[in-house]
């Protein structure tokens, strides 16, 4: 968690606190839906921080746009 919440606050640097709160919050829901940030596991923290670094996979981002132009 402190290692997405450091990418994230990189991301967002000169951001308001409450501005970066509300990102934090906004992308856990989008990305894991039905969870909050206390059930995450290893792995999905390892998925947020890779989404406020940029650094999606990019099978991921191949299979997200073949979903969407099917």
């Amino acid at each position: 968690m402190e290692e997405a919440w450091a990418a994230l606050n990189e991301a967002q640097t000169g951001k308001p606190a409450e501005a970066i709160e509300k990102v934090w919050f906004d992308t856990i829901a989008r990305l894991f839906p039905n969870k909050s940030n206390t059930d995450l596991k290893p792995h999905e923290w390892g998925k947020l921080k890779a989404e406020f670094e940029d650094q999606i996979p990019m099978w991921e981002v191949t299979t997200k746009y073949t979903k969407n132009t099917k």
